[in-house]
């Protein structure tokens, strides 16, 4: 569907695909989320040492990512984290819709 879409507003002049795109590209034009990918396991972590509930990540291949994090950066992160957690700015009100009556 979403192929299609480009190809009739390539088709229609809307749009000009000038080169190919694969995830190797998006890690040179959006290299913080590449390191942020990076540093999600060390991240989350960091939220569960401070009492977080956490997501589990199914099929995203953490441990493997975080094998390529320095012992250095991964507790960076990890400790990062958990002073997020510490200065109030690692969470967002619940929303009403979950709230218990």
């Amino acid at each position: 569907m979403g192929l299609d879409l480009l190809n009739a507003a390539q088709e229609a002049g809307y749009v000009t695909v000038e080169n190919d795109c694969d995830p190797r590209y998006l890690d040179e034009v959006q290299p913080h989320q590449t390191k942020k990918k990076l540093a999600v396991l060390a991240r989350l972590e960091g939220l569960r040492a401070e009492g977080h509930t956490v997501p589990r990540a199914v099929g995203l291949r953490l441990d493997e990512l975080k094998a390529t994090l320095s012992d250095e950066d991964y507790k960076r992160q990890f400790d990062g984290a958990r002073a997020r957690v510490r200065a109030d700015k690692a969470s967002e009100p619940t929303p009403k819709l979950w709230e218990r009556q």
